[in-house]
């Protein structure tokens, strides 16, 4: 248990961007599962695997990261790469969609050089198959993909959809973005946004200091415009490392920021979002928008 921290049943967001050594070590070691500050912990397990485009990627396709989590209890999900734009995707779909802890896929957006590839025809077809398999969809993207993920998830309206990072505002101490508080406020209006993660900020901070004021009022924007049942903790971990000296440092700056909420409100943030958008434990019904709330509770 963290000094001064209760996270009793806490679901962590890590990833992305591992060597496939760091990923078995971190799970198979002292560095993560057999650590005592992380033994009351369960992980839900988003790590992008994206072969061939990034030096880091672990396929899901090899079993390694599917197989790891069948060994650990603590990983209650995987959230993967896989080839949307294929034109044989809805073979590999087939394929994963059987293992009971393949829970959503994600696609580094943020790294296309066409700021509307979220908008390409083959890449739409893909996605259009998620909900025949149960899927989720993490959207991640930067502020400036915003107008273009509004029109593509319209072009979904029966894909749930997570938004990681806060879709990475540019975040400059002392300020809300305009540009990113529009986008927001229209992508809340969609039922179909099942959760928002609160994770990665740290990295997206232009200053050379990090202003947990202005984090926590990003924060406080994204719970007004979707309420507590649709914000979901994230971690970023270990990409926010660079910015913090350690996992913990972010952990504890949520627990402050959320401190001064209902015990309802931080147990969805903490918790329960986390595990109704990727249906883990208790959340194993159908795969609709109905389980979220727009409003605030």
């Amino acid at each position: 248990m963290w000094p001064g921290i209760e996270m009793p049943g806490h679901i962590v967001a890590l990833g992305p961007y591992f060597r496939r050594g760091s990923v078995l070590r971190c799970f198979r070691n002292d560095r993560i599962v057999g650590h005592s500050h992380y033994g009351s912990l369960r992980f839900i397990f988003p790590l992008v695997l994206d072969v061939g485009r990034h030096q880091h990627g672990v396929p899901l396709g090899d079993g390694v990261i599917l197989a790891l989590a069948d060994e650990s209890d603590r990983i209650q999900g995987v959230v993967g790469w896989v080839p949307l734009a294929d034109e044989k995707v809805g073979e590999h779909l087939e394929r994963l969609s059987h293992h009971r802890k393949f829970k959503a896929v994600r696609h580094v957006v943020q790294d296309e050089p066409d700021d509307n590839f979220i908008l390409g025809d083959d890449f739409n077809r893909g996605i259009g198959m998620l909900q025949d398999y149960g899927l989720v969809y993490d959207i991640l993207i930067f502020q400036k993909h915003l107008p273009p993920t509004i029109e593509f998830v319209d072009r979904h309206p029966n894909q749930l959809f997570v938004i990681d990072h806060l879709a990475k505002p540019v975040i400059h101490n002392g300020r809300i973005e305009k540009e990113w508080r529009s986008g927001m406020t229209a992508l809340a209006e969609r039922e179909n946004i099942c959760a928002v993660k609160i994770s990665g900020m740290v990295t997206e901070v232009t200053n050379d200091t990090i202003d947990e004021v202005t984090l926590k009022d990003y924060l406080y924007e994204t719970l007004e415009m979707f309420g507590a049942k649709r914000v979901s903790f994230g971690t970023a971990w270990p990409v926010c490392l660079p910015r913090l000296d350690s996992y913990l440092d972010w952990a504890t700056s949520v627990r402050n920021y959320v401190a001064e909420l209902s015990t309802h409100e931080q147990d969805a943030i903490l918790q329960e979002t986390c595990e109704a958008a990727y249906r883990l434990r208790d959340f194993a019904g159908p795969l609709t928008s109905s389980r979220f709330s727009q409003s605030p509770s």
